[in-house]
């Protein structure tokens, strides 16, 4: 981690805080740009008008995911946020096969990008999961498939999905590809920024 520069955040999807990303006082706005009277106006309006450009912002995102990865192997690779702790987790496969396991019972689900990384963090009543997600090249499927069937002491599948990480993966660069942004770029250096780094960003020590 380079302690001096924070990659900046490029959001795809994120519903953590939807009070603040639509907040009351725009969808009130928007609600009376579309001809309601102040006094017409309820909470049960302003949450439906917030949940519908949440869908909207999903239906965007899952899109240009569905594109993206289509016809493409993935690596999860990160911890997972359980009753009884955090525990390191791995899987390889199709993209909406693991998205989909990945926040089974969650909530909450962030998907951005920091300098061609690309994480998913989600949540659910017993914890908050963690991963990157990487492209898994042909050797990387065909090793998995030489060990799939033949774990061992040594040879087991955390061990096996260590080496396709280090050796058979790449990053997706999708903020890049798709959005035009920046190969690399930083948030203006600050401590509050540093701690919202450790904080937030997803762990891929699964290999380690």
């Amino acid at each position: 981690m380079d302690m001096k520069r924070i990659p900046k955040q490029r959001i795809i999807y994120d519903n953590y805080d939807l009070w603040k990303t639509y907040t009351d006082e725009d969808m009130r706005e928007e609600l009376l740009d579309q001809g309601y009277e102040e006094e017409e106006i309820t909470d049960n309006m302003i949450m439906e008008k917030r949940y519908f450009y949440n869908e909207c912002d999903w239906d965007d995102a899952k899109r240009e995911l569905d594109e993206f990865f289509k016809s493409k192997t993935v690596g999860f690779f990160g911890e997972v946020g359980l009753w009884d702790g955090v525990h390191k987790a791995g899987k390889i496969g199709e993209f909406w096969d693991l998205f989909y396991k990945a926040i089974e019972d969650c909530d909450y689900v962030r998907i951005y990008d920091e300098n061609g990384h690309l994480y998913l963090t989600c949540s659910h009543h017993d914890g908050t999961c963690h991963f990157e997600i990487k492209e898994i090249s042909q050797k990387g499927y065909d090793y998995l498939d030489r060990w799939e069937y033949n774990w061992n002491d040594k040879r087991n599948e955390r061990a096996v999905h260590g080496q396709i990480y280090k050796r058979y993966s790449k990053l997706p660069r999708f903020a890049e590809k798709i959005y035009g942004c920046k190969a690399r770029d930083y948030e203006p250096q600050s401590k509050k920024g540093f701690i919202r780094q450790l904080n937030n960003q997803a762990s891929s020590r699964y290999s380690a």
